[in-house]
């Protein structure tokens, strides 16, 4: 391993070891960045030119899954209830996205 901080070494210390049989349920992944084998590929993903993630915040596994999930089950006529203290790209999805095609959202403490 090349010289980095401890902090660093230990988030990178292992490297998920996929089981042969299927999980019943989708991994849960914390990464908020993703690595890149040369500026071609960041250009690639970048410019949608090829399959990848960015940053944690423009999306990651997790979220599409979710999104996928809400998507196939919310619609006109139901209710989403969120707190108030939601992320600003979540507020604008509830407000122009799901108000607009008639989801009750309700927002609680």
């Amino acid at each position: 391993m090349s010289e980095h901080h401890a902090d660093v070494a230990v988030v990178h210390a292992r490297r998920l070891v996929v089981p042969s049989n299927r999980p019943s349920s989708p991994p849960f992944f914390q990464a908020s960045s993703y690595e890149f084998s040369d500026l071609d590929d960041v250009e690639a993903v970048y410019a949608s030119d090829r399959a990848g993630r960015i940053y944690g915040r423009y999306g990651g596994p997790n979220g599409a899954q979710f999104e996928a999930a809400i998507a196939t089950t919310v619609g006109s006529g139901n209710a989403i209830v969120a707190t108030r203290e939601v992320y600003g790209g979540t507020y604008a999805l509830l407000e122009h996205e799901y108000r607009g095609r008639g989801v009750d959202v309700r927002y609680v403490d």
